[in-house]
């Protein structure tokens, strides 16, 4: 089964709990890449083209945490888009890490981890925000 079908149903199987648009449009390396010691993907020059953004925001937002704790600032609101967005960066990266650490598991148990991973992620965000993620 190629690498590209079962990101895909990793993915639906997470929006069966928490609606995200997965847009798939690229090809994916296969596990052949994976790093026999620590069963990650190698780095073949296909990193992440957004991570510098990402660990920019990640500065950006603890600064600002930093001066909402120091009471020079107050904390920002996060309309359901914005939350969205933040809960879909999120899930790809989540999405990766269930594939780089899924080496030795056949694709039924990724595609079960994956569903009962989204479901506990649904109901901790609807337990501790109120927010219902199928919804956004």
């Amino acid at each position: 089964m190629s690498t590209f079908f079962l990101i895909k149903k990793q993915l639906t199987s997470f929006n069966k709990h928490i609606k995200i648009d997965s847009n798939i449009n690229s090809t994916f390396k296969k596990r052949e890449n994976m790093d026999d010691n620590t069963k990650t993907p190698k780095v073949t020059g296909r990193e992440n083209p957004y991570g510098d953004i990402l660990i920019e925001l990640e500065k950006g937002l603890s600064e600002h945490l930093h001066r909402i704790a120091k009471g020079i600032a107050l904390p920002y609101e996060y309309t359901n888009e914005h939350f969205r967005a933040c809960l879909a960066i999120f899930m790809n990266a989540l999405t990766w890490g269930v594939y780089s650490s899924a080496k030795d598991k056949s694709v039924e148990t990724v595609i079960s981890d994956s569903e009962k991973l989204g479901s506990k992620l649904k109901e901790l965000i609807l337990e501790f925000t109120g927010i219902d993620t199928y919804k956004l």
